[in-house]
Parts: C-alpha cells; sequence; structure tokens
C-alpha cells in the first residue's frame, strides 16, 4: 500500500508540475499583476486584531509598515518541480491545508487547474485509507486463521492459495527451426535482460517529466528541456523498435493475442506522432508565426507529457523483474526528493 500511495503521488506531481509548475508565483502587492512591475515598496497592513475596536476599518488610522515588493511562490508549497510537488501532496493526504492548496490554484490558475487536486484527494485519502484498513484486516484474519493450524495444514493452505494465483501463460509458439531471424528474435524478446532493458526505459522516460514540459519554461531552461523531450523522442523511437521486433518473434496474430501488447501498440502509436508534430512540424515552425506556433507547442508539449504518463503505467506487470525496477524507480525518487531538500 505505501508503494502504491508513492506511485499515487509521484504521477500526480507530474501532473501538477506540468500543469502549474512555475505559474503560482505573484506579487506579495495584490495591486501588481505583473512581474515586471513588482519592483519598488509598498504600504502592506499590519493585523492587529478580529475583535471590532475603534479605527479598525479606516484607512487613515490603520497601522501599516513599508515593504518590498517580491515576485515570490505561495508561502507553504509550489509546483516548480517534483519533489516540492510531492511533499505538497503528501502534506495533503493529512486533509490539513489542501483547501488553501485549492483556493490559490483556483484563483490564480482558474476552476479547472483544481480538478486533479480533488481527484488527488479522493483517490488518496479514500481510497488509500481504505487499502491500508483493508490490508490491515486481511493481514489480522490471515494470521488469526493459520496461527492453530499443523505444518501440512499450512502447507495444503499455502497450495490452494498459489492454485487460485495461478493463470496460464499466453505465449505465442516458437516459430520453426526453418525461421533461423524469427527464433532469434524470439529468444530475444522473451529474455529476461531485455525486459529489463525497456523496463529501466520506461523509468528513464517517465524521469524526463522533472522538468515542466510548457512554452513558458523555454525563457528560463530552453536547452534542459530540449534535452528532456529529445530523450524521450529517442526513447519513444526504441520502443517502436521493441514492437517490431515482437511483431517478427510472433507474429501479427500471436503479437496481437496480448492485451499488454495492444496497449504498448497503441502508445508507441501515439509517441510516433507526438514526435512528428513537435520536432517536424512545431519547432520548425517558430521562425514564421509565433502566436500558432505558441499554441502548437503547447498542444504538442501537453500531448507529450501525457503519453509519457501513459507509458508509466505499462511497466505495472506481475513480473518479478518489472516489480524490481518499480521499488527501485521509488527508491531513486525518494533519494532525490533527500538532494533536493538539501
Amino acid at each position: 500500500v505505501t508503494i502504491l500511495m508513492i506511485v499515487v503521488m509521484f504521477i500526480f506531481a507530474s501532473f501538477g508540475v506540468q500543469i502549474v509548475g512555475g505559474k503560482l508565483a505573484a506579487c506579495n502587492d495584490p495591486t501588481i499583476k505583473s512581474r515586471e512591475n513588482c519592483t519598488g515598496i509598498f504600504w502592506q497592513k499590519i493585523f492587529v486584531t478580529r475583535l471590532e475596536v475603534y479605527g479598525k476599518d479606516d484607512e487613515g488610522m490603520h497601522p501599516k509598515i513599508l515593504v518590498p515588493r517580491v515576485w515570490t511562490n505561495p508561502r507553504n508549497f509550489n509546483f516548480d518541480h517534483v519533489g516540492n510537488a510531492m511533499l505538497a501532496l503528501f502534506e495533503t493526504l493529512s486533509y490539513k491545508g489542501w483547501n488553501v492548496i485549492r483556493d490559490i490554484l483556483w484563483s490564480r490558475q482558474g476552476p479547472w487547474a483544481v480538478v486533479f487536486i480533488h481527484i488527488y484527494v479522493f483517490i488518496g485519502c479514500m481510497i488509500g485509507l481504505t487499502l491500508f484498513v483493508g490490508v490491515v484486516i486481511a493481514n489480522y484474519t490471515e494470521n488469526r486463521g493459520t496461527a492453530l493450524l499443523t505444518v501440512d495444514q499450512r502447507r495444503w493452505h499455502d497450495l490452494k492459495a498459489r492454485l487460485k494465483m495461478a493463470q496460464p501463460l499466453h505465449v505465442p509458439p516458437k516459430p520453426s527451426e526453418s525461421a533461423r531471424l524469427g527464433t532469434v528474435f524470439y529468444e530475444l524478446t522473451l529474455s529476461r535482460r531485455f525486459s529489463q532493458i525497456f523496463a529501466f526505459l520506461v523509468l528513464l522516460n517517465s524521469a524526463c517529466l522533472v522538468v515542466p514540459w510548457n512554452v513558458e519554461e523555454e525563457g528560463e531552461r530552453s536547452t534542459i528541456l530540449f534535452a528532456v523531450t529529445a530523450l524521450s523522442a529517442v526513447i519513444n523511437i526504441l520502443f517502436a523498435v521493441e514492437i517490431i521486433l515482437k511483431v517478427l518473434a510472433f507474429t501479427f496474430a500471436g503479437f496481437w493475442q496480448s492485451r499488454r501488447n495492444r496497449i504498448d501498440l497503441l502508445i508507441t502509436v501515439f509517441g510516433l506522432l507526438w514526435i512528428f508534430l513537435h520536432f517536424f512540424v512545431a519547432v520548425p515552425s517558430s521562425s514564421f508565426d509565433p502566436a500558432p506556433q505558441k499554441k502548437l507547442k503547447t498542444f504538442t508539449y501537453t500531448f507529450g507529457y501525457i503519453i509519457v504518463i501513459l507509458r508509466f503505467f505499462t511497466i505495472a506487470s506481475k513480473s518479478k523483474c518489472h516489480l524490481k525496477y518499480k521499488e527501485v524507480y521509488m527508491y531513486l525518487f525518494a533519494r532525490g526528493l533527500s538532494l533536493l531538500q538539501f
């Protein structure tokens, strides 16, 4: 359950970085709306009391001090990178302060920006808490039910549980010995090393979301943004190579039998479409007409990070290899959070 909650936090933190990353900063002077004008000093009212006292609502009598104007993020949270976003969502799990996050998102980015925080509160707090309680009750029931069994009875109990978990493998038949190339591809695609490599590529592709994919980010970190999108494009091409190898190994009919392969094929097609739209249409058009190009880039960035997040779900498999890589993935992000805090 803990690993599941960390995965949920990472997914919603990635959404938060892409939706509102770098967009929550504002001037501490509420009359200033643009960053260019957020300079100099202004009179800031000082909170005195909630009681009704003489002169409380009088502008001339209310105590004030001169404060420098500062363009800054909200006091307790921001979504500028995955580390801070996960910390904000972790605090949200306790139901404390989540309405402050919601109100700031609403006031600065509009009502659509708060949809994901409501979904996260529902999934993370309600469903997550239900899962936690369910696991505790299930473990208690299991321990209580097997504590008084003999060794042979426990073995029989474990054997029945394993039989319930057993599922038939839908593996296409191996090509004939005459088709040597197909046999090589078949053994390659079913090898453990092949699965490990592409599981690592899924993790590396997800790590590209540490930088917000939006047009505003190009002005500050254009080189880094181009590097991570280019890396994601190369990884998507490698996923297309994986699909081709599996089709050559299993034939298209054998490849199509697996539901997982069909999902991989759909996401790969979307990934290749994103590469074409972003690198061959949106990026070259920047030198012609800035206004339509900005809208197109906004679409391609959004389309791109949605594909990356969808690709992350393909790693959710029952194989031991993928479970190990999910543990490695959680460890790497935990280490990243500690480094960001340092």
